[in-house]
């Protein structure tokens, strides 16, 4: 095996670790969106207390999208490649 090959496999190995290591889970509401992968395997609940504020999510009434699928199970945990929206009914304004 030449060592350019061995360069080439190694890259592939190691590109497939990255990929994994740095996918995100996301928030978004609005404008406003935030990845971390510190959210993997928080619930959508932990999350949206934890981070409503900063996002401007409303606390109430509220459409939750995870990966563009309408949901009302806010115990789900997340994973790493998760998008969860939050999405404010029409007509209405944050506080």
């Amino acid at each position: 095996m030449s060592q350019s090959a061995a360069f080439l496999f190694l890259g592939d190995c190691v590109f497939g670790k990255l990929e994994r290591r740095f996918a995100m889970a996301t928030l978004v509401c609005g404008c406003n969106e935030l990845s971390n992968p510190g959210f993997d395997g928080k619930t959508i609940a932990e999350v949206k207390t934890q981070y409503g504020q900063v996002l401007n999510i409303p606390a109430d009434d509220c459409t939750v999208l995870l990966n563009d699928v309408e949901t009302t199970n806010l115990n789900q945990p997340l994973r790493a490649d998760d998008r969860v929206e939050f999405v404010k009914k029409s007509g209405t304004k944050g506080a």
